[in-house]
């Protein structure tokens, strides 16, 4: 049925989940980084890549796509296009958290229906984790009433004396879409069942979003923190060409001070045919 605009400012149920050792080594295990520190349990605090909450974000975002009464076949033909999170605490092993989906925006787009939600992530006592805003367009949806358009949390653009780091290769094997489906708690069939991913018009088994972002931001993170997301605040990207496995990957990326003094990193990924698979991406490292 429809998108109705609407639903805006409608929230959903908050969806419950606990960050333990096992699923954050499983994690970092999914999109291949074998940075010591994340699986060292005999540390004080083990490091936590902030994409873990990438599963708790899609629980919420499919109870947000029930507040929109898509069908499931509108729901299946949904692509997430836009990711944006902001942390508000390091993440840590332990953490009880609650993610509630919003409705922020709904409006029509060439290929179909966009829907905005931005996802509230708080512990049980009520404090602020992050704060996610999660873009996808339904295809072939139409969407009715007045088109709401959310308010986006800027990107900085990158300056002309910012640092060129070295291109970076991410390798992508024939089985990444399983390995992090599982590992990463995100199951989508498009991304791991052949046969559907042939009825919703894939060639093949494409790479989720969320994954592409994650190996991006640890290989950078691999570079210049020795592999270390504690101290990321802020990570964000477009997703655009598909990620067809198996494949290599290109990453390059600038780093400079953010106007709020932050260590920033602009970045964008190409796959072998040359198109962006992720446009604007972005990291903010905090003190």
């Amino acid at each position: 049925m429809p998108l109705s605009s609407d639903l805006v400012g409608t929230t959903g149920a908050p969806f419950s989940s606990t960050i333990d050792a096992r699923w954050a080594m499983n994690f970092a295990a999914g999109i291949d980084d074998v940075t010591p520190i994340l699986y060292d349990t005999t540390s004080d605090a083990l490091p936590i890549h902030p994409m873990v909450l990438g599963y708790p974000e899609w629980e919420a975002t499919k109870r947000g796509r029930e507040l929109a009464s898509l069908t499931p076949e509108e729901h299946r033909r949904g692509v997430h296009v836009r990711h944006d999170i902001r942390l508000h605490q390091p993440l840590r092993a332990g953490l009880e958290l609650t993610t509630t989906p919003e409705i922020v925006g709904a409006y029509r787009h060439r290929a179909g229906a966009y829907l905005a939600l931005q996802h509230q992530t708080h512990t049980l006592a009520g404090e602020p984790v992050a704060t996610t805003f999660y873009g996808s367009i339904h295809r072939g949806t139409d969407t009715v009433g007045d088109d709401v358009i959310p308010a986006l949390e800027e990107r900085p653009s990158t300056p002309p004396d910012a640092a060129t780091g070295p291109a970076l290769e991410l390798s992508i094997p024939a089985n990444a879409c399983h390995v992090y489906s599982e590992c990463a708690r995100i199951y989508n069939p498009f991304h791991t069942d052949l046969r559907v991913a042939h009825e919703v018009g894939l060639d093949g088994l494409i790479l989720h979003g969320t994954a592409t972002l994650a190996r991006s931001v640890a290989a950078i993170t691999g570079v210049l923190y020795g592999g270390d997301p504690s101290t990321i605040t802020r990570i964000a990207g477009d997703f655009k060409g598909m990620v067809v496995v198996p494949t290599s990957l290109t990453l390059t990326y600038s780093r400079f001070v953010g106007a709020d003094g932050a260590d920033t990193v602009t970045f964008e990924v190409l796959n072998t045919a040359g198109d962006r698979a992720i446009s604007d991406g972005l990291i903010e490292y905090g003190g």
